[in-house]
């Protein structure tokens, strides 16, 4: 059988870290970056992920890079009951890297009033928290990625079918 695959005894060629998270309804999403392996270091994923969760209200549960660093219980007890406390509400971040034209997403799921301008669904990027964030990913993604653009929305935004 053909592969094309590296030898698995070579070094890595990329990291992904992924977020899995739950929101107070019990709608559970996720999220995942890619890297270099140098910068996926359990210190930068483990200041990501704290970054994430003081900006949420979703409950994050666990976070992987090839395999599981941290999983929690998906309970949506522990998420907050607050407006914008859906998993699919996100903040997102379209970050770029001009070297190649690759894109990466970074996510605030569920995220709090507080990183909005008061009484809109703008997200407000000079806000701590969402500051926190945005370079705890700087310190995660490959350092060449730069962010494009911000906005509010329902990721991947679903309705229940009706029959006919």
């Amino acid at each position: 059988m053909p592969s094309s695959a590296p030898n698995v005894e070579a070094a890595a060629t990329f990291a992904r870290v992924s977020f899995r998270y739950i929101d107070a309804n019990g709608t559970k999403d996720s999220f995942s970056i890619t890297t270099s392996p140098a910068r996926a270091t359990p210190a930068v994923i483990e200041g990501a992920k704290d970054a994430l969760a003081a900006a949420t209200n979703v409950n994050i549960y666990e976070v992987t890079r090839e395999e599981v660093w941290s999983a929690g219980t998906a309970s949506p007890l522990l998420a907050l009951d607050a407006p914008r406390e859906s998993a699919k509400d996100v903040i997102e971040t379209l970050m770029k890297q001009p070297s190649s034209q690759k894109t990466q997403y970074v996510y605030i799921p569920g995220p709090l009033d507080a990183l909005f301008v008061p009484d809109t669904n703008i997200p407000d990027i000079d806000n701590t928290l969402y500051d926190a964030v945005d370079l705890a990913f700087d310190l995660l993604l490959p350092a060449d990625y730069v962010p494009i653009s911000v906005r509010f929305a329902e990721h991947q935004n679903t309705g229940a079918k009706v029959q006919r």
